[in-house]
């Protein structure tokens, strides 16, 4: 059997006689290089072991670019002001696909949109997100500007809106605020319903609902309120 170009390189590499760790080696050396490990274990790389045959341990190192975190610990609120360490540190990257809010000193959060008649009010231009799961109508935007229709749809939680104006069916009294959600898709929410909503806020806005890069261009330490998102392991509740 011919052997792969990743065996060849792997059986002409020549190996350093003293290991670093990683964090030495990479700033030391240029990347893209073959490494061997020799002690420790990631995933399925590490040294292979009577427990753990399979792991390899050789790799190929690559530079995936440089990315900013945010080195959390998870609290509890007590007695007012009083912060109480609850579990391990915790690392979010900036990518992170959540939102957050900011709290105050006794551990109180802006009050949300709380009807979709205050969210026409406001109409807040980057948008909004939502906070508890509601009934809208799916609708179609025809080349007019009248709008069609297409049937009853669930808004979940922590979907994108993005309110564009108001609209009327034929054959309804009832007016609604016209968004997009975050496919382009246009959904009507009648103006007398009741819902949960957080703008989404810009650089330098204190209200409304961060993500957390947005968090890296403030002033740390802050205490925030994971809203939505999947909760980091260790920690059991995201509030």
């Amino acid at each position: 059997m011919a052997a792969t170009d990743s065996q060849i390189t792997v059986a002409a590499a020549r190996w350093a006689e003293e290991g670093s760790y990683l964090r030495e080696f990479v700033s030391k050396h240029r990347l893209p290089a073959v490494v061997k490990i020799i002690k420790g274990q990631y995933g399925g790389l590490g040294v292979p072991t009577l427990p753990s045959p399979g792991l390899q341990s050789t790799a190929l190192l690559v530079s995936a670019g440089k990315r900013q975190k945010i080195i959390a610990q998870a609290v509890k609120i007590k007695e007012g002001r009083r912060l109480v360490c609850v579990g391990p540190r915790l690392v979010v990257p900036d990518t992170y696909a959540g939102y957050f809010e900011l709290l105050s000193e006794e551990g109180r959060a802006v009050r949300c949109i709380e009807s979709v008649a205050e969210l026409a009010r406001r109409r807040p231009e980057e948008g909004c997100l939502v906070r508890e799961t509601i009934r809208g109508v799916q609708a179609k935007t025809e080349t007019n500007g009248s709008v069609t229709p297409e049937g009853a749809r669930t808004i979940p939680a922590g979907e994108i809106l993005v309110p564009t104006g108001d609209a009327t069916l034929p054959g309804s009294k009832g007016r609604y605020l016209k968004c997009l959600d975050s496919k382009g898709d246009t959904i009507l929410l009648g103006m007398e319903q009741r819902g949960k909503f957080s703008a989404l806020a810009r650089e330098d806005n204190i209200s409304g609902v961060h993500t957390a890069k947005n968090l890296l261009s403030k002033r740390l330490p802050l205490t925030v309120r994971l809203v939505h998102g999947t909760a980091p392991r260790g920690l059991k509740s995201p509030n």
